[in-house]
């Protein structure tokens, strides 16, 4: 269960990451260059395995 939610969480955040690239590429602003530095960063960290 845990499995799939990290999934389903990666991929929202992958998306939005997409999204915001592709909005950022017509018009630029640090905002979205932040923005889509910290959503990398979420992704590496949901990948990372759950502590036991």
């Amino acid at each position: 269960m845990l499995k799939q939610a990290k999934a389903i969480v990666a991929v929202k955040l992958h998306n939005s990451r997409v999204l915001l690239q592709r909005l950022n590429r017509q018009r630029t602003t640090e905002q979205a260059t932040q923005a889509i530095a910290e959503l990398a960063q979420l992704i590496q960290q949901v990948a990372k395995p759950w502590p036991s």
